[in-house]
């Protein structure tokens, strides 16, 4: 990959810092020959990494590609509760919903807008669960839990890979929290961005898999066909009279 000088200079990185508590630092490089897939596996973000594909239409593939997984804190929320790891700039209060929580915390990233980068380049990743809609809107008492998933799990993610597919490039992205010496930090920042693009240009060996395929799957359902027909019908009950919200 061709070596690219870091971005913003350290003069202008330190007159944002000025105005700003969160500050990016990137590199650009060529990836003509490189794949999203490629680039994940070779930086194998471990236990956090995500790889997200931009989508138009529900059909075709989008400009952008996002990797990351150098996450300096996560949040869970399960059943009202919050579980924090990490250090985010606020923590949650005594009683404080998930939702409010999320809100407050992502208020608390005051970031400028850099025309030249990506649409998303830093900030949370993750996901709000089917229930977390709760919290806004009355539709009935909660059923039993029988996965025991999460409501809401958010990563708050340092460094960004983001896939340019268009201009078949790749941005090397660090978000930068201001305190601390200006100098030092951005420093710091270069350093992550080069170990990213060396981990990236470094060759990929992966071990051989053998799947094992079985030649019959067992289902099962939590609720037999009655009660799933039941279900439909009063959905569509629901639907005629014009008052569904959710089905």
């Amino acid at each position: 990959m061709k070596d690219a000088p870091h971005r913003p200079d350290l003069e202008t990185y330190i007159r944002l810092r000025e105005k700003h508590n969160v500050v990016p630092v990137w590199r650009e490089v060529m990836a003509d020959l490189q794949t999203p897939v490629a680039a994940f596996l070779r930086l194998d973000p471990q236990p956090n990494g995500f790889l997200l594909e931009s989508v138009e239409g529900g059909e075709r593939w989008a400009r952008y590609s996002f990797l990351g997984g150098d996450t300096f804190a996560t949040v869970t929320a399960r059943r009202g509760q919050i579980d924090v790891e990490g250090d985010p700039p606020v923590l949650p209060n005594d009683g404080e919903s998930p939702l409010a929580y999320i809100r407050r915390l992502l208020e608390a990233f005051d970031a400028p807008e850099m025309e030249e980068l990506p649409p998303l380049h830093g900030g949370a990743v993750g996901f709000l669960g089917y229930d977390v809609v709760r919290e806004l809107e009355v539709i009935g008492e909660e059923p039993d839990d029988d996965l025991g998933l999460p409501d809401a799990v958010l990563l708050l993610t340092r460094t960004f890979v983001v896939f340019d597919h268009l201009k078949q490039k790749a941005f090397v992205i660090t978000n930068v929290a201001t305190p601390g010496d200006p100098v030092a930090s951005y420093r710091e920042a270069q350093a992550r961005c080069d170990e990213v693009v060396e981990r990236l240009a470094a060759p990929l060996s992966l071990p051989q898999v053998e799947l094992e395929l079985a030649s019959e799957v067992a289902f099962e359902t939590s609720v037999d066909d009655a009660e799933y027909r039941g279900w439909v019908e009063t959905a569509k009950e629901h639907v005629m009279a014009g008052d569904v919200f959710q089905v």
